[in-house]
């Protein structure tokens, strides 16, 4: 013969749920850290079952963007949009660089000197992220000439090293008067 449980003893099947719930796509984030809460914190049976579960569908939401991510960006169309980002970014940059000189009367030696140290006075990026997401940004690739009447600026491009082939110049139009003059 079978005793039925006691009346207070708590089920497990709603810990369970919630946690099996983790893997529901765009909501499982948020039910995998509930059920890893309620597991942790509840005394339900089966709940170090529902924390495992509910911490799988949480790591899966988090993992499977990171693969995408990573995939994307050996990708054509994502390179390539960084590249036309850079681009905007570096002929921005040239602007600032000649509203420098026009106030200054001269380049600025450095990248940081035109946006202010140490705290930024001028919202205008210097830093390169041609090389991508999970890389850490550098500034872009800047020297004034001897004479202090033109630079060269560019990106390092998605391979990080200055002078070759991938390297990304600012598009300038025509209308443009600048002391930009790339390297040869």
């Amino acid at each position: 013969m079978v005793s039925a449980p006691p009346a207070n003893a708590k089920r497990a099947w709603p810990l369970l749920l919630v946690a099996g719930c983790s893997f529901i796509p765009g909501f499982g984030l948020f039910f995998g850290a509930a059920a890893v809460t309620w597991g942790l914190l509840g005394d339900r049976p089966r709940a170090k079952l529902s924390v495992a579960i509910g911490a799988a569908g949480a790591l899966l939401h988090l993992a499977i963007p990171m693969l995408i991510l990573v995939k994307m960006q050996h990708g054509g169309a994502l390179a390539q949009v960084e590249a036309e980002q850079t681009r905007r970014d570096l002929v921005e940059l040239v602007s600032e660089l000649e509203s420098y000189r026009g106030r200054n009367g001269h380049y600025p030696s450095n990248l940081p000197t035109l946006v202010g140290t140490p705290i930024p006075l001028r919202l205008v990026n210097i830093y390169d992220h041609s090389q991508g997401l999970f890389h850490l940004p550098r500034a872009y690739e800047y020297q004034v000439a001897p004479d202090q009447e033109s630079y060269d600026l560019f990106s390092a491009g998605p391979d990080g090293v200055p002078h070759t082939p991938d390297d990304i110049r600012p598009q300038l139009p025509d209308s443009v008067r600048a002391g930009y003059r790339p390297a040869p």
